[in-house]
């Protein structure tokens, strides 16, 4: 029997800091065991840009973003589970605004593995004029300040057998190219017992 895993990965926005722009960008990844039901676990990672300006957001929208996994060849893309990035806008005026995007898979052949023995899956928008509307009409309704958080979501198929295995987040921009946003380990089910949960956390850092 085989186990499924669900992947989140951060497809992130790499805002400008204009003007008197400080912002604080914090990530945090990790595995959530989900179990009894499928025993799949849940690999979790968002990142979040706080204190950024409405300028920081529209003059960013439009810029092209891939978001990398590398996992091992043990685990495959799932074609069943569509990957997805949910974007969470928060405004100074107390306004928040949610909104799920498709993602696709793109060609990841111009990108050296994170490590070793792994394969690198790249994703972007289906739809990224959807995508940039959404960031601007939300950060019309801010007064000076805003945060938003990015989370991406793509499910693997993956061994039952208690090996451990590790997957790494990565992003790519135009003008930051490869950036690593962290990593997470996890331990495979293997006959009825329930793995722990790994946590990999990096967050607080001041751009």
């Amino acid at each position: 029997m085989r186990h499924w895993l669900t992947g989140a990965v951060i497809l992130t926005l790499l805002l400008s800091t204009t003007g008197c722009t400080n912002p604080t960008i914090s990530v945090d990844i990790h595995i959530k065991w989900d179990f009894p039901g499928s025993g799949a676990p849940t690999v979790t990672s968002k990142k979040t840009v706080a204190e950024i300006s409405p300028d920081d957001v529209n003059s960013t929208a439009d810029d092209p973003i891939n978001a990398l996994l590398d996992v091992e060849p043990t685990l495959t893309l799932s074609s069943s589970s569509p990957a997805q990035a949910v974007v969470t806008v928060t405004t100074d005026t107390g306004q928040t605004f949610v909104q799920t995007f498709a993602l696709t898979q793109t060609s990841a052949s111009s990108y050296t593995p994170a490590a070793t023995g792994t394969n690198t899956y790249a994703f972007v928008s289906q739809n990224p004029p959807a995508v940039s509307a959404f960031l601007r009409s939300a950060a019309g309704n801010a007064g000076s300040k805003l945060s938003v958080a990015v989370e991406t979501r793509a499910t693997f198929q993956g061994p039952a057998d208690g090996s451990e295995h590790t997957i790494y987040s990565r992003q790519y921009t135009s003008s930051g190219g490869v950036a690593t946003l962290g990593s997470v380990s996890y331990i495979a089910p293997g006959g009825s017992s329930q793995p722990p949960s790994d946590v990999t956390s990096i967050g607080g850092t001041n751009n």
